[in-house]
């Protein structure tokens, strides 16, 4: 069957719920967006690009283009007022000059602050997320007041994915989640005024209390159990060293939170923190290190059981952190932490950046998992999508991969625009066949058949084989060696033909680099 052929697994035994998933894949496809190739400093983006970066840009404003028209019609429409065929809206208009002005920009600024000079400080955000308030590009960002974390409207939207999230684990089990984990990056604050801190604190059932004048977080208070309507879950996060080293004060927020719903005089059958009675809650790598070390190990090939990846994640991330915590040796805590984990979720709120674009992801959420697993619990691998602020998305792990490995790394589109780049496009496809890897390793979530496909468009397709071998024979090299790893790592099961077929190119390659 042809969703088959392309990687995606649908089960077909009840006919029903095949045509309701089919939907919902499309639907998430439908929404995805495409980056199409490199950016390139002091370069004026084409006609039809300037277009989408203006309607992407502007799509959550109830009065653009997109809203009224729709985004086919709205392209057009830009397209139109670029041609000077039409006049555009005042909006869409002051986006256009705004980006065109970013070229100049971004030069100017380059070469100002390498002699010293001045460079106009600017906010930052994500333009996909409708923040088109951070253009023109060129200047020297700002994040948020970090003591504003999480925002008011952050707050709202962590509400709805904790309740989200702890519901659906509810109706598929008939019971609710006695800890869930979550990884927590900067990224989070930074480009979502922390929806995934906000979403921890009313995991476990609290409510942050803001200054009414300066709107930042003074601290938490209790939900009320006969208004949260269920039990307080407990949580295990795992931070970034980003988050270690730079947002303190969000750590301290969330331990502080975590040891006040501790000591509620609450029956355990209620208070799951109380119940589980953890040490500590908060984990990272040791001051002054990144990462959480599995992404390491399988990049340099280094082992041969999935417990020893488990092994490096507990070791790399056994520290504590919290109030009066910066750092102190915690793997057993961790350990003991880890056991009661029964979900594991990790959130994004961009997609121009997907989870094959980073080995962290994999590292992080396939290096939770193992180590969970590890200990005897299988946690269910959740992803949170809030690229589209207005439509925020829950999904599986193994649908996220689908997506990006089917509408990414796999789609014409996104190769033809990295081949225009040669050696540093190669570059960009090898990340993401690596981190596929990655993914397969730590989570088995990558079917065959998507191997199969990597193989089958990347390495055995003559026209793709020799654009390799003109800019990057290295990267293919590294790409072929991935697959047969894969393959006899028992990770992904090609047939004999494509094995065969593998084998003789990466013959060659081994030849011609010789």
């Amino acid at each position: 069957m042809q969703l088959k052929k392309i990687g995606l697994t649908i089960d077909f035994t009840d006919p029903d719920k095949a045509t309701h998933e089919i939907e919902h894949r499309l639907n998430i496809f439908k929404d995805s967006t495409i980056s199409k190739g490199l950016h390139v400093l002091g370069d004026v983006p084409s006609e039809e690009d300037l277009a989408e970066y203006v309607i992407t840009a502007t799509r959550f404003e109830d009065d653009s283009l997109v809203k009224k028209f729709g985004k086919q019609k709205a392209k057009e429409m830009v397209m139109e007022g670029l041609y000077g065929q039409a006049r555009l809206p005042e909006m869409e208009r002051q986006v256009l000059i705004k980006i065109l002005e970013s070229v100049s920009m971004e030069k100017d600024s380059l070469v100002g602050s390498l002699n010293g000079g001045f460079v106009e400080p600017g906010p930052s955000g994500s333009i996909t997320r409708g923040r088109y308030d951070v253009l023109p590009t060129g200047r020297n960002f700002y994040a948020v007041d970090l003591w504003k974390i999480p925002t008011q409207s952050a707050w709202q939207m962590g509400s709805l994915l904790a309740e989200k999230l702890i519901e659906s684990y509810h109706k598929k089990t008939g019971r609710y989640p006695k800890a869930i984990g979550f990884i927590l990056w900067s990224t989070d604050v930074f480009r979502a005024d922390g929806e995934l801190v906000a979403q921890i604190l009313r995991t476990i059932g609290v409510t942050p209390v803001w200054n009414q004048i300066t709107k930042r977080v003074q601290g938490v208070k209790p939900i009320p159990l006969d208004e949260l309507q269920r039990p307080r879950i407990d949580v295990v996060v795992n931070v970034s060293g980003i988050v270690r080293d730079n947002l303190m004060n969000v750590i301290e927020l969330l331990d502080d939170a975590i040891e006040e719903v501790g000591r509620l005089n609450e029956p355990e059958s209620l208070n799951y923190v109380r119940a589980n009675s953890l040490k500590d809650h908060i984990f990272s790598a040791k001051p002054g290190a990144y990462g959480s070390g599995v992404s390491h190990a399988i990049e340099a090939s280094t082992w041969n059981q999935e417990t020893e990846l488990g092994d490096v994640y507990l070791n790399w991330l056994g520290y504590a952190y919290g109030r009066n915590k910066n750092g102190i040796r915690a793997v057993e805590s961790l350990r003991r932490a880890a056991e009661t984990v029964e979900m594991i979720v990790h959130k994004r709120e961009i997609d121009e950046i997907d989870i094959l674009d980073d080995s962290c992801n994999y590292s992080y959420v396939g290096g939770f998992y193992l180590a969970c697993k590890k200990l005897g619990r299988d946690p269910e691998l959740m992803y949170e999508d809030t690229s589209n602020p207005n439509r925020p998305q829950l999904r599986l792990f193994r649908e996220e991969i689908e997506r990006v490995s089917i509408g990414k790394l796999l789609n014409n589109t996104w190769l033809n625009s990295q081949m225009k780049f040669g050696y540093r496009g190669a570059t960009e496809i090898l990340k993401k066949v690596e981190h596929l890897y990655g993914w397969a390793a730590t989570t088995k979530l990558v079917n065959d058949q998507i191997f199969n496909n990597v193989a089958s468009k990347v390495v055995l397709d003559p026209k793709m084989r020799n654009w390799f071998s003109d800019v990057n024979p290295y990267a293919l090299e590294e790409i072929t060696r991935r697959l047969i790893e894969a393959k006899n790592r028992g990770i992904w099961r090609p047939s004999k033909e494509i094995d065969e077929k593998l084998m003789e190119v990466y013959s060659q390659i081994e030849g011609e680099l010789e």
